[in-house]
């Protein structure tokens, strides 16, 4: 993805960033959509729609389009600009590229982990990328999101 004559790779094994976000469900929508609470915003299709991560790494693999919207009351900040807007798509290019999921959930389990874990990675077909944590590896995203 290029914006402002500046290329951004997904595809970086040497790229050790993550990011958090929620993942919500939408009940007025009968739908999953991603929250980005820390970068104040959220993806939608042209037409309005929120996106889920499924569907935003969807959109990005099939070559298509997403607007990126800041939550309400953050409009005049960085993110909210036109720069800050595209800047995040090229953020969402990069971190929708391969995912890795908790198998265990609870309360407080980052900071006083207790109970044992292991992940989920979903994983580009032939990806070779830098393994951060023991993994069990899957190409198939609908297995991976549950959708299966």
């Amino acid at each position: 993805m290029e914006i402002n004559n500046k290329t951004f790779e997904a595809e970086d094994k040497n790229d050790g960033d993550c990011h958090v976000v929620n993942h919500v469900w939408l009940p007025e929508n009968q739908k999953w959509a991603m929250i980005d609470s820390d970068m104040t915003e959220y993806a939608v299709t042209k037409e309005g729609t929120q996106l889920s991560l499924f569907e935003m790494r969807e959109c990005i693999c099939s070559g298509g389009d997403f607007e990126i919207c800041v939550l309400p009351g953050f409009e005049d900040t960085w993110y909210g600009s036109s720069e800050g807007r595209e800047y995040l798509k090229c953020y969402w290019a990069k971190n929708l590229y391969w995912f890795a999921r908790h198998t265990t959930y609870g309360f407080s389990l980052e900071s006083r982990r207790r109970v044992g874990d292991s992940y989920i990675c979903l994983i580009p077909p032939g990806y070779d990328y830098k393994k951060v944590r023991e993994c069990k590896e899957i190409t198939n995203e609908r297995e991976f999101w549950g959708l299966s």
